[in-house]
């Protein structure tokens, strides 16, 4: 998990292109770029501004649908649900992270 971390941060820092982060993510976590892919197809649409009401409350946030129920964690690590709704690159890359949890 501490890995986890570490690239995250390391990854935020830098500008890359959106069409990268399928193929980072896949380096990243060892899934595949066209799952990832998939997952954002089916969860927003391949919308990056995306937000899902949950009847429990929760809200899913971002290209990848990040659930709110992470953000406790990803605030820690500098990542706010602004930067969700706002960089694809970082919501591919933290789905990827939850996905291979």
């Amino acid at each position: 998990m501490h890995y986890f971390f570490i690239i995250v941060i390391w990854l935020l820092s830098i500008n890359t292109a959106w069409a990268d982060c399928w193929l980072q993510a896949e380096k990243m976590f060892n899934i595949e770029s066209e799952l990832l892919y998939a997952i954002a197809q089916q969860e927003s649409a391949m919308k990056p501004g995306a937000i899902g009401y949950n009847r429990d409350g929760s809200t899913d946030l971002g290209l990848m649908q990040i659930n709110s129920f992470h953000m406790k964690r990803l605030k820690k690590m500098g990542i706010s649900e602004k930067q969700l709704l706002q960089d694809p690159c970082i919501s591919v890359i933290v789905g990827a992270s939850i996905l291979s949890d």
